[in-house]
C-alpha cells in the first residue's frame, strides 16, 4: 500500500499491524493511524468539486469537461422548455417533441462522458455521492488503487524519541514525517 509490507509488531505484549520498509526494520509505522491519515486525504481529495474531472485520463480531461459543460447547457435548455409550455409560448405537442430530442441528447452525452471516466480507478469514488462511505465500503485492493493513481506516500524517519503524553504499549503517529506526492 505504501511501498512497504505489512507486518505486525510487539507493543506492550499486543501485535500491531504495521508498515515496515522493504529494505529492513529501520523505519516501522503503525498501519492504523496511518491508514486513517491517507484515508482523510484521499477522500478530501475526491470530494472537492472537480473530482470528478479526475475520472478521465490526462488527454480526455478537456474533452470530458466540454462534454459537461454541453449537458449542462442541455439541462438548462429543458428547464427553459418547461417554462416556455408554462408561460403558454409553446404547445403540449412541442414540449414532448423538445423534452424527447434534449433527453435523447443528454442520452447520448452521457454515454460519452461514462466511456471516458469508465476506466479510472477513482471511478466510484470521485463520481460517489458520499465519497467517505464509498471508501469504507470498498475492498482494500480498490483503495490501494485509488491511493496509486491519486498518490505516492513516502515515510521520512521520526526525530528519535516519542512524542509528550506517549505511553507505553500504544502507537503513536506523527503526520510530519509522512510525505505525500499528489498525481492530480
Amino acid at each position: 500500500m505504501l511501498s512497504a509490507t505489512s507486518r505486525t509488531r510487539s507493543a506492550g505484549g499486543r501485535h500491531i499491524p504495521s508498515y515496515q520498509c522493504r529494505r529492513g526494520a529501520h523505519l516501522t509505522r503503525a498501519a492504523e493511524s496511518l491508514d486513517q491519515f491517507v484515508a482523510a486525504l484521499v477522500i478530501e481529495r475526491l470530494s472537492r468539486a472537480d473530482a470528478r474531472l479526475l475520472l478521465a485520463s490526462e488527454d480526455r480531461r478537456a474533452d470530458v469537461e466540454a462534454l459537461r459543460a454541453q449537458r449542462d447547457d442541455i439541462a438548462g435548455r429543458q428547464t427553459e422548455l418547461a417554462g416556455l409550455f408554462a408561460d403558454g409560448a409553446i404547445t403540449g405537442p412541442q414540449l414532448a417533441e423538445g423534452t424527447r430530442k434534449l433527453a435523447e441528447q443528454a442520452e447520448a452525452l452521457d454515454r460519452e462522458i461514462s466511456a471516458a471516466t469508465s476506466s479510472s480507478p477513482l471511478a466510484g469514488f470521485a463520481d460517489a455521492e458520499d465519497v467517505a462511505a464509498a471508501w469504507t465500503a470498498a475492498p482494500v485492493s480498490r483503495r490501494k488503487a485509488v491511493i496509486r493513481a491519486l498518490m505516492t506516500v513516502t515515510l521520512d524517519k521520526a526525530t528519535p524519541g516519542r512524542p509528550r503524553g506517549w505511553q507505553a504499549g500504544t502507537p503513536y503517529f506523527d503526520p510530519r514525517f509522512v510525505r505525500i506526492a499528489w498525481h492530480v
